[in-house]
């Protein structure tokens, strides 16, 4: 069976980046790691939802998940 990452890869591939977000969401509720945050904050700006993009930033670092050197993602 696949896990989330590879669905979301393949999502991603297809072009279906709803999808891709959906599974990017369950694997960093599965293990948040910093780039999962910023396959999410990349796939929701490229979904034109730069609130939630800046929301999971905002998220990251109140709960010291990114380093402030990681500030590059926020404009990715």
């Amino acid at each position: 069976m696949f896990g989330c990452s590879t669905l979301a890869k393949i999502a991603k591939q297809c072009n279906t980046l709803a999808k891709a977000l959906y599974y990017w969401e369950k694997e960093f509720d599965n293990s948040p790691t910093s780039e999962t945050i910023n396959l999410l904050v990349q796939t929701n700006y490229d979904l034109n939802q730069p609130e939630a993009a800046e929301g999971m930033l905002a998220f990251a670092r109140k709960n010291s998940m990114i380093e402030e050197n990681e500030e590059n993602l926020e404009k990715s």
